[in-house]
């Protein structure tokens, strides 16, 4: 039977970052997974407003308000992976995806997917995660994956889109992007001002 140990890596000023490991069998397994901008904590707010491109360890310019998200528990998650010598996955929502992307340019994982990931660092920074297996998936009209600017920012890795009907396109077609995008804010518009009604004849 398989046993999963899940042990909290850090949670000061309310991070989350979790790293599970399953290890008694053939193909042992480490998922290492951070979780997103925390409405309700003003210290994440403020992160992600910190959007000064600054230098990065591993190379390039990174995202100011991330590296140092991601440095104030660096000890504490270098400890917890330092012991991981087999396959290990990182992941991350949001902010969670930020701090997984800088985390895997210092510590090379099997694999990066992040979902809703804004964009973390210049072309520089990008290129020192070439060849990291993953995915990056960008639900629809998520605002968070259109930040930073792209003057200064760039994407790590192609986009996995989930389209308003929820199915995932590949490297969409920007012309495709946009009728989807526009579809689902007419959705959007339609369906919460029908609610509204409804809740004001009730």
């Amino acid at each position: 039977m398989s046993v999963l140990r899940k042990r909290r890596a850090s949670q000061r000023r309310r991070r989350a970052l979790f790293l599970a490991v399953r290890d008694d069998g053939e193909k042992p397994l480490a998922v290492l997974s951070i979780r997103g901008t925390d409405a309700d904590d003003p210290t994440d707010i403020a992160t992600d407003a910190d959007a000064i491109l600054t230098p990065w360890e591993a190379g390039g310019n990174v995202h100011e308000g991330f590296a140092k998200a991601l440095n104030e528990v660096r000890p504490t998650l270098d400890n917890a992976l330092k012991s991981i010598n087999f396959k290990i996955l990182f992941t991350g929502h949001s902010l969670g995806a930020a701090l997984a992307t800088l985390q895997a340019s210092v510590r090379r994982p099997d694999a990066l997917y992040t979902f809703g990931s804004p964009r973390v660092g210049d072309s520089q920074f990008m290129s020192r995660l070439s060849g990291v297996p993953g995915r990056r998936y960008v639900d629809c009209c998520d605002i968070v994956t259109r930040l930073p600017p792209e003057n200064c920012f760039v994407h790590v890795g192609e986009p996995y889109y989930i389209k308003l009907d929820r199915s995932i396109e590949f490297r969409p077609d920007l012309k495709n992007v946009t009728d989807d995008q526009n579809a689902a804010r007419e959705d959007y518009l339609i369906r919460y001002c029908l609610e509204d009604r409804k809740r004001g004849s009730a």
